[in-house]
């Protein structure tokens, strides 16, 4: 069973983060608690998470406080 759905939290903020291509410190973390959570995210929410992480890694995207 998984939490994602169309409108998930996660979904939201991938979204948001990839429109601007801007990051933020509580954005991020959120990210990494989902991730780290016991409970599932679905296939679609962990590949926008990595897709995220990924361009964060490659420089493109800017951290902003």
């Amino acid at each position: 069973m998984t939490l994602s759905n169309g409108n998930s939290p996660v979904r939201q903020i991938t979204e948001q983060i990839l429109a601007t291509r801007k990051i933020t410190r509580n954005a991020q973390q959120q990210l990494m608690g989902a991730l780290l959570s016991k409970q599932a995210i679905s296939p679609d929410d962990r590949a926008m998470i990595d897709r995220i992480f990924d361009q964060l890694h490659r420089g493109l995207l800017h951290v902003v406080d």
